[in-house]
């Protein structure tokens, strides 16, 4: 089973029993909600567009920062 496989089924699980939504996401569960690959959103925050919250040395990315990344990205286009 491959991680993405394994990280999607993660995140079907990103309700705690509390209720309280998931907020901070690893790189490989940012990767699976963006639908790109690990690589792919590691570029992204390299580059700065996504900003990562960093506790005891590993990396979180925020699901509004991707949100807002999702929302700052889309286009239209006009076809006449």
């Amino acid at each position: 089973m491959t991680i993405y496989r394994k990280t999607r089924r993660r995140l079907k699980k990103h309700v705690n029993q509390w209720g309280v939504q998931k907020r901070l996401y690893s790189i490989e569960e940012a990767a699976v909600y963006l639908g790109r690959t690990v690589y792919a959103v590691r570029e992204i925050y390299y580059s700065g567009k996504l900003p990562v919250v960093k506790i005891d040395g590993r990396i979180f990315i925020d699901v509004q920062d991707m949100d807002t990344l999702i929302e700052q990205s889309k286009v239209t286009v006009d076809y006449r």
